[in-house]
């Protein structure tokens, strides 16, 4: 009764700190290797129903920080219109600073970019750890280690989206030092919770798959 009063706590925990992250803002990293800026080139920003267009004025590099709802979409569109467009690269990063998409020189005239906002809050600011695993790299694209500083231990794992509905459950055994290579790229892009029971303890993670 007592673990499944801390898992439903950590579930409840888990789905306030998502429904706080409902907007939040994306970063457009605008780059240009001879530093004269795009001469002319532009870039549409569109969510929704709402659309502006950027451009690199002068200079190496400049940022634009736009406001994002989670569930919308998001559209990158290159219009050019300058020259020398084999001088320029763009990155968009996330909420928590993660680049989620990255153009390198030259770009093609049309769509770059078609996508859901996912607005995120930093794992680290809602993870329980009770035992020594730790999941890294994190984000991720589905794939992902689980690594055991401590003994031997037997891990109980499993995996349950935002709406508390369990798609993932493993079983292992896990050596001190040693990593277990875990797969979910079939899930869909987002944020996911992961329990983990060992003997020592629980652990709750906070998972994102991007």
């Amino acid at each position: 009764m007592k673990k499944l009063i801390s898992f439903l706590s950590a579930i409840s925990y888990f789905l306030f700190n998502v429904a706080q992250a409902d907007s939040c803002t994306y970063t457009l990293e605008m780059h240009d290797s001879w530093g004269d800026g795009w001469n002319g080139s532009e870039i549409k920003i569109s969510t929704n129903s709402n659309a502006s267009i950027f451009g690199l004025s002068d200079g190496a590099d400049s940022s634009i920080i736009f406001d994002v709802i989670s569930g919308q979409i998001l559209e990158l569109e290159w219009l050019g219109g300058g020259t020398w467009d084999s001088e320029i690269s763009i990155n968009l990063l996330n909420s928590i600073g993660d680049t989620i998409f990255t153009q390198p020189a030259p770009p093609t005239i049309g769509l770059l970019l078609y996508d859901t906002v996912s607005c995120l809050s930093n794992p680290s600011l809602v993870e329980v750890k009770t035992t020594s695993l730790s999941i890294y790299p994190n984000p991720n694209n589905g794939c992902f280690f689980i690594a055991n500083s401590d003994n031997e231990d037997t891990i109980e794992m499993s995996v349950f989206n935002i709406q508390g509905k369990s798609v993932y459950n493993s079983t292992f055994n896990l050596s001190s030092g040693k990593t277990k290579l875990i797969f979910l790229n079939e899930l869909n892009s987002g944020m996911y919770l992961m329990l983990i029971n060992t003997k020592k303890g629980s652990s709750y993670h906070n998972i994102i798959i991007k």
